[in-house]
């Protein structure tokens, strides 16, 4: 990384920073007794895909190589898993197998789509920062 520009660093930063956020706020909404009465209003299940979709694409950006790796695919899914484990544990939260499958519907969607249009997206944006 040491032969990248400075925009080019400043962008992974940027990158990792956002991913950072979005985790972290995700996995509040996740633990929080009551996430708030705006995601009252849509499908519980397409937030769950919705979500880990942003967050799928957002580490994406973050990742310094051409292709994400199966294993952080892999670590979101097990990351999904680990909060409806401790879901069970909350008094105001449970378990429920659909999220995880609805949060892993969103990670491969994001995962293919990643595939798809990164090439183009590194060459002609982000391949200009290095």
């Amino acid at each position: 990384m040491g032969q990248h520009s400075s925009a080019y660093r400043l962008y992974l930063i940027a990158a990792w920073n956002v991913f950072i956020v979005l985790i972290g706020y995700g996995t509040y909404l996740s633990l929080t007794p009551a996430p708030g009465a705006i995601f009252e209003t849509a499908s519980d299940k397409v937030l769950h895909a919705a979500g880990w979709f942003g967050l799928t694409l957002s580490l994406r950006a973050a990742w310094p190589s051409p292709r994400l790796p199966w294993w952080a695919v892999f670590g979101l899914l097990l990351y999904s898993l680990l909060i409806e484990f401790v879901q069970h544990f909350l008094p105001t939260r449970l378990f429920d197998l659909w999220d995880f499958v609805a949060n892993g519907v969103g990670i491969l969607l994001a995962y293919g789509l990643g595939r798809l249009i990164w090439p183009a997206i590194d060459e002609h944006l982000i391949g200009r920062l290095r």
